[in-house]
């Protein structure tokens, strides 16, 4: 194995825990904003 397929094997790897991560976080931070808007609403 060359160094340069090692460096796209673990960008690939990256790239997909990026794509698994983002909407967890995006939907936690749309939860906490929706929980305070409802909290307004109450």
């Amino acid at each position: 194995m060359n160094d340069t397929h090692m460096i796209g094997l673990y960008a690939t790897f990256f790239f997909m825990i990026i794509l698994a991560i983002m909407p967890y976080v995006v939907i936690k931070y749309m939860k906490k904003c929706g929980r305070d808007s409802e909290v307004k609403k109450d």
